[in-house]
């Protein structure tokens, strides 16, 4: 490059994001989640890490506000809150703010500023589950128009997800393009880093592999009698995580209807515990050019994180006494989580890289020394020898130390079970249990309908309704 930013600039901008990053984002609202757990019914909790005003991280604040309410039982305040949510995220992708090319086309001061000066995007994982759990607060307060509206725009969401990836990816490269760097995503390192990723998220193509929203998709197809939709949502769900007793059955039904036309149906949604969040990973990675080497400071999920969950154990209904029916897992938020990361982490790299070869950061070393670095700390005594490198030229330590951005939405629940039986029709009252957290619900059901118990047990109560789902025959 011709021009350079000036060295004060560049340190101004790097103590800004370094102040910024101190307290990262998983730590303040660890916080939040620990005071949920320990005072579930406490009316004063609040989301007061980020203020829910016009700036970069509204949408962020407005979709654990709605998530946080709901695991309060406070459905009609968590439904307003995903409202604003959804109307926001439509606003933000009406402006094009999500697109990487966008991002490069920003001001300067957002350019070479830290990753925590950017708007919080648009996440298309993060926009589904909006709606999927926007559309069960929508069926616990009556609203079945709502629950159609989020199911349908559920269905339109998984493709327009995918083209806006493609899009994004191809702005960037075009603008890679135009730089004299070689691309750091041509390396050895780069596909080894991405291959460690990848297998946090085993089996998952895409992160619109949403076992829970194709459920929720097929249940309302099922019961505005799009049969055949209806089926090819829950078939979907079923290549994708096999083995589960709910989707098979709900697919027997949409094929058989009741074999007992005095009976219905209950199914049984069970959320628990937190998906994972984020943690900073320093890495290193070639640029094709033997004699150059990038050090990045990038946001990553740990190993030890993603692990099969184990912690809640299944739910078991009772009735009068007698066993009746358990859950098992129909979907782990964790892989889609990471899935979704994986899919953005080549744009933040590139953009990382662009933003080095502009300020000079690539960092000339020895061929031999080149080969040499594969560990942590060594990247990390870097960082801390910042001062070092600012003799030679201030924009090098800025270059290898921007503190990489953490925020992703942390209350979403970190597994989904379910349950699917037949029960004859009218008043029932069951005892559901889940470690130690059991609650008493009661309903109706009515012949060849359909009843839906949702439950919840992230915070440290467990909550509970009932929704029946035969008035969407009639939207």
């Amino acid at each position: 490059m011709s021009w350079r930013i000036p060295r004060v600039v560049v340190l101004a901008l790097y103590i800004a994001g370094f102040a910024a990053g101190c307290a990262s984002y998983p730590e303040r609202i660890g916080a939040l989640k620990d005071r949920l757990q320990k005072a579930p019914d406490d009316a004063s909790i609040e989301y007061d890490i980020y203020p829910s005003d016009n700036g970069g991280n509204r949408l962020l604040a407005l979709q654990e506000r709605g998530r946080m309410r709901q695991l309060q039982g406070k459905v009609r305040e968590s439904a307003d809150a995903y409202a604003e949510a959804i109307k926001f995220s439509d606003a933000l992708e009406d402006k094009a703010l999500v697109s990487i090319g966008d991002t490069l086309d920003s001001t300067l001061a957002v350019a070479y500023g830290n990753d925590l000066a950017l708007d919080y995007p648009v996440v298309g994982f993060e926009r589904m589950m909006l709606h999927v759990l926007d559309g069960l607060n929508r069926l616990a307060i009556g609203d079945m128009d709502g629950f159609g509206v989020d199911m349908r725009n559920l269905e339109r969401c998984r493709g327009m997800i995918r083209t806006r990836l493609r899009r994004d990816m191809e702005v960037l490269e075009k603008k890679y393009a135009q730089s004299t760097e070689d691309l750091p995503t041509e390396s050895k390192s780069y596909a080894s880093f991405m291959r460690e990723v990848a297998s946090l998220a085993p089996g998952l193509k895409h992160s619109t592999d949403n076992v829970y929203a194709l459920f929720l998709m097929g249940l309302y197809r099922e019961m505005r009698g799009d049969m055949r939709e209806a089926i090819a949502h829950y078939s979907e769900a079923e290549k994708i995580w096999p083995g589960n007793l709910a989707v098979a059955r709900s697919i027997e039904r949409c094929k058989n209807g009741h074999a007992d036309e005095e009976c219905g149906d209950v199914i049984v949604i069970f959320e628990e515990g937190f998906v994972p969040a984020k943690r900073v990973k320093h890495t290193v990675f070639g640029s094709g050019n033997l004699f150059a080497t990038l050090y990045m400071t990038l946001p990553n999920y740990a190993t030890a994180d993603c692990l099969p969950y184990e912690d809640g154990g299944e739910l078991v209904l009772f009735e009068g006494g007698k066993y009746v029916s358990h859950t098992k897992i129909l979907c782990d938020i964790a892989p889609l989580a990471v899935k979704a990361h994986e899919e953005r982490l080549k744009g933040i790299i590139m953009r990382k890289a662009l933003m080095s070869s502009m300020t000079s950061g690539m960092i000339h070393i020895n061929t031999l020394f080149n080969g040499a670095i594969h560990s942590n700390w060594i990247v990390e005594a870097v960082v801390l020898c910042g001062g070092f490198f600012t003799a030679v030229g201030a924009d090098l330590m800025f270059a290898a130390s921007e503190q990489p951005d953490l925020r992703s939405w942390c209350t979403l629940p970190r597994q989904i079970q379910a349950s699917r039986f037949s029960v004859k029709a009218g008043r029932h009252d069951f005892l559901l249990r889940s470690s130690n957290k059991s609650e008493n619900v009661s309903f109706d059901v009515s012949a060849g309908g359909r009843t839906v118990i949702y439950c919840t047990s992230s915070s440290g109560k467990m909550r509970c309704f009932t929704a029946s789902l035969d008035g969407i025959m009639h939207q």
